[in-house]
């Protein structure tokens, strides 16, 4: 993208008023910014648009697209992010909520391990709290993305969901590869629509 139109999508962006809209935006255009120092400045301030949003879980639910932007642009600075962000969600009382903005942080920083590690240890607590459908289907979304890479905790987290349909329909999920490993955030968060094999 040329220079000219960054400047001039990037004013339009920071007269969005919408905070979750003008987060996902400025993590966007970052990743179009040449310049790394102008990126990560682009960036801190997708990571203030999210702050503005007084829910815990939104605001750290939508950092997902700044911190995703990190990991490609600044990753040295993925580890500081990560801590703010698990101590900005520990304010949610909500173990449902809690889990899910854990979730998305988690898959935008998979790439990263030693931010990967730091988050799943708080998403695997907050999920071992839930109850129900929820917590099998949390359960099956983390193996799917496991899956990618370590099967072994993949099948490990599938152990934990107690229902047995939903536990063969996560064994199932991860028969399709196409489905394994985390969401792309950019240009859009994505991924195939899921077709299990009925068997």
């Amino acid at each position: 993208m040329p220079a000219n139109d960054i400047e001039t999508t990037l004013k339009t962006i920071r007269k969005t008023a919408e905070h979750w809209l003008r987060c996902q935006a400025l993590a966007s255009i970052a990743l179009h910014i040449k310049d790394s120092k102008s990126a990560e400045k682009v960036i801190s301030e997708s990571f203030e648009a999210a702050a503005q949003l007084s829910e815990p879980n939104r605001a750290v639910k939508v950092s997902s697209w700044p911190l995703r932007a990190l990991v490609l642009r600044a990753p040295l600075r993925v580890n500081a992010a990560v801590n703010k962000l698990l101590d900005d969600i520990s304010r949610e009382p909500d173990a449902l909520r809690r889990a899910d903005a854990l979730f998305m942080l988690w898959e935008s920083v998979y790439a990263n391990k030693q931010g990967r590690g730091a988050i799943f240890s708080s998403l695997l607590r907050s999920s071992e709290s839930m109850h129900g459908w929820r917590r099998a289907r949390m359960f099956r979304n983390m193996a799917i993305v496991s899956a990618i890479d370590d099967m072994p905790l993949a099948l490990t987290l599938i152990e934990k969901i107690e229902d047995q349909s939903q536990r063969k329909r996560a064994e199932r999920a991860l028969l399709v590869k196409g489905q394994l490993g985390p969401h792309e955030f950019f240009p859009h968060y994505k991924k195939p629509q899921m077709n299990l094999p009925s068997f």
